[in-house]
């Protein structure tokens, strides 16, 4: 190991027994050139009104009361600090 400062000294060594070395890959596959070009050009990225209407329908569909895509943003902050107070008390 090398601390990358001025001098670049070694500042511990390790044998291959004791190194562990893993390689991640992501590849993309497409089913054909059209959904190739929509995912290079951002043609079907998902944006944040579409992603909140999506999750009100859901709600809706489950028997949720809310009615609007705030009203479940203000019921996930209002959830989150009755849960954040719980821990604080505890």
């Amino acid at each position: 190991m090398h601390h990358p400062g001025l001098f670049a000294a070694v500042i511990a060594r390790y044998g291959w027994d004791e190194v562990r070395f893993s390689i991640s890959w992501k590849a993309y596959c497409f089913a054909d050139e059209r959904e190739r070009r929509a995912w290079r050009e951002h043609g079907d990225d998902l944006v944040l009104e579409r992603i909140l209407d999506r999750l009100v329908d859901d709600l809706r569909a489950r028997g949720a009361q809310r009615s609007s895509a705030s009203d479940v943003a203000g019921a996930r902050v209002d959830r989150r600090v009755r849960e954040v107070s719980a821990a604080l008390a505890a």
